[in-house]
């Protein structure tokens, strides 16, 4: 079972002296949800940076798989990936193109990667007479499983989600919500959430409160 661990992670912003994070340890284990949850600027999505290898901590290590993630550039392409509250599709590529880009990044050819990417926008509930259309064409929650079919397609060990329902209705939040755990409990992806909603992080197997710099389990 590959997991991934904080040890002792400490961050501030770049010019200043004050530490957003102090210290920070954690374990998230493959096949479960975590949710993050905290006040506003507390650091929750920077810690997400720094766990999705976008950005390093001042001091610690982030662990996957027992050994020390040095290489950001190769963790990032190869372990994780990340699902945005805006969405981050391209928006002058259909929807089956912006779930077809990792595949032909990974040199998939032309028609299997169009297939897989058929599959992947079915399993997520994406109906085929939407695959031919920009992203603006779509409702939000429709963007964010088509933004979930692509993460799919990079087959990333980790799913590191910032806000993900924050621009969801309820009936769509249950929807992403329950993709979410599909894909920690059935695909056995290590999934964590940063949320501001108690509802949200209430589905997650496991749940962590940001506070004053430090992480709290709850």
């Amino acid at each position: 079972m590959s997991d991934l661990v904080l040890r002792n992670i400490c961050y501030r912003y770049p010019k200043t002296r004050q530490m957003v994070l102090h210290e920070i340890n954690a374990t998230f284990r493959e096949g479960t949800v975590t949710s993050i949850r905290g006040q506003s600027g507390a650091g929750k999505s920077t810690l997400l940076y720094l766990i999705a290898g976008i950005d390093h901590p001042v001091s610690g290590q982030l662990l996957w798989d027992n050994t020390p993630v040095t290489d950001l550039s190769a963790y990032r392409r190869n372990v994780v990936s990340i699902i945005s509250q805006s969405y981050l599709l391209f928006p002058t590529r259909t929807v089956l193109e912006n779930v077809c880009y990792p595949l032909h990044l990974k040199k998939h050819p032309h028609n299997e990667a169009a297939e897989e990417a058929k599959q992947l926008l079915q399993s997520v509930g994406i109906d085929k007479k939407l695959y031919d259309r920009l992203p603006e064409k779509l409702s939000g929650g429709e963007q964010q499983r088509v933004a979930i079919a692509r993460c799919l397609a990079t087959n990333s060990k980790i799913i590191a989600a910032d806000e993900p329902t924050g621009n969801l209705d309820e009936e769509n939040t249950q929807i992403i919500v329950k993709l979410l755990q599909r894909l920690a409990h059935k695909n056995k992806k290590t999934v964590i959430v940063v949320t501001h909603d108690p509802a949200v992080a209430q589905m997650a197997d496991k749940q962590l409160q940001l506070a004053a710099g430090n992480l709290i389990d709850e």
